[in-house]
């Protein structure tokens, strides 16, 4: 099946495929991303093939940079991707193992989306692709060294548009685009293997009112 997948963090007037403010601020750029085989429940979720982790990540939209780190445990049935803006935290993505939820720290309010059974980032893994899109829009690339380890990569084509994929563990490490405006990219820059995350993490922070998403 089809999924949308939120591919950066940061934008700008000019970003690539929808538009929001025109300073730097937390939103969410979507594409078509290779089909994935099936659904699972939150409960039944081995994303990673490392119980925890937390993965800090460089990213770039047509020059504006930003951060986003991406916490992990119980294989990826609890995620979160915290979105930063000029060193401030700006938005976060979590999912508590049922329901995922959208955080606007400004607003101090919180979005119940729908329960996340794939959790928060992308999982890179090729054997999911479905074989009619390794045939037309996915290609094997060379592996690539990101935070020091040996990651697996290919493109995924749609729409005209073509994204780099890289991984390791089933860890998304990277991805990136390139087209007329200058194009994007979210690089790992760091990792820490299997750290105790406070359970808290996991869960929409004291203070912060969860409304019913759109």
């Amino acid at each position: 099946m089809k999924k949308t997948f939120v591919l950066l963090t940061m934008a700008s007037g000019l970003i690539l495929f929808s538009c929001k403010n025109s300073t730097p601020t937390v939103a969410t750029v979507t594409t078509d991303i290779p089909s994935e085989t099936g659904q699972v429940q939150p409960s039944e979720i081995h994303k990673y093939q490392i119980k925890s982790g937390i993965v800090t990540f460089e990213t770039d939209i047509v020059g504006m940079k930003g951060k986003t780190i991406l916490y992990f445990d119980n294989y990826g049935s609890l995620e979160l991707e915290e979105k930063y803006s000029d060193g401030i935290l700006k938005e976060a993505d979590l999912c508590d193992g049922t329901n995922r939820y959208t955080i606007n720290f400004k607003k101090k309010s919180a979005y119940s989306m729908s329960n996340c059974a794939r959790g928060i980032a992308y999982k890179f893994d090729w054997s999911e692709i479905s074989d009619a899109d390794k045939k037309e829009k996915a290609k094997k690339l060379p592996n690539l060294t990101l935070a020091g380890k040996n990651c697996e990569s290919y493109s995924y084509t749609a729409s005209g548009i073509t994204t780099v994929f890289a991984g390791w563990n089933n860890i998304t490490m990277m991805q990136e685009q390139k087209n007329q405006y200058g194009g994007s990219f979210s690089h790992a820059v760091s990792i820490e293997e299997n750290p105790v995350i406070p359970a808290e993490k996991f869960a929409v922070p004291a203070g912060i009112t969860v409304q019913p998403g759109i």
